[in-house]
């Protein structure tokens, strides 16, 4: 965990399919992207808080009485834009609706014509904390199913979680594919299945482990101190 990080500290995590930086948000980068997406968040948890204070409707959230917001970072024509979005758990038989997924859904809806390039990365914060602290809090794996299909085309891609609601520790991770890797497992076993069949001979050792943990290389843009 990142979060007993000191300051100018940092540790890089191999986590099965992701690669994972923690860092103290002071050394991003001032006019790196991701350091703008986690100012994006800061300003969408205020505003959200302070709306609240004057009045809420608790229907929102009856089933699990947690609150998770998220924020979208696009990059259109240029520049960056971000899409608000949280998550909205009624308790219907249809299920819940995850902040990431609302915030994709919101982003087509205001840009039809975004492309899954232009996806920059997304920042989950859950609005919970001491021994009910949800953070960091990564996408669940129907969010992360949505997520890996830009990935499939952008692997630039970016899942920012953090540590608490101060957003004083940022995580970094970055999506290997895993549909991929489990296509390449598949492949593997069913040469080998073959090769057994047709008496042809053991085939060469398998690379299941570097499929599973194979992970793209997460740049930060940290500075210098």
């Amino acid at each position: 965990s990142g979060g007993g990080l000191e300051a100018g500290e940092e540790a890089i995590h191999s986590v099965m399919t992701q690669s994972i930086t923690s860092l103290r948000r002071a050394r991003l980068r001032a006019d790196a992207p991701l350091r703008a997406l986690v100012d994006a968040m800061e300003e969408w948890r205020a505003s959200f808080l302070e709306q609240r204070e004057q009045s809420h409707d608790p229907f929102w959230h009856r089933k699990s009485h947690k609150i998770v917001l998220s924020v979208l970072g696009l990059s259109l024509g240029g520049e960056l834009t971000f899409v608000r979005g949280c998550n909205v758990e009624v308790s219907m038989p249809s299920g819940s609706l995850c902040a990431e997924r609302n915030a994709l859904g919101t982003a087509l809806s205001m840009y039809p014509a975004l492309a899954r390039e232009d996806f920059v990365a997304v920042a989950v914060l859950s609005l919970t904390s001491g021994a009910r602290s949800l953070n960091p809090l990564p996408p669940c794996g129907v969010c992360s199913e949505w997520f890996e299909k830009i990935y499939e085309v952008n692997a630039e891609f970016r899942v920012l979680t953090f540590s608490d609601e101060s957003l004083s520790v940022v995580h970094v991770s970055s999506l290997a594919p895993v549909g991929g890797a489990l296509r390449l497992i598949k492949a593997h076993a069913e040469e080998a299945a073959e090769a057994e069949r047709t008496g042809g001979g053991a085939c060469p050792p398998c690379d299941q482990e570097r499929s599973l943990s194979a992970a793209v290389k997460v740049v930060v843009n940290c500075t210098d101190a």
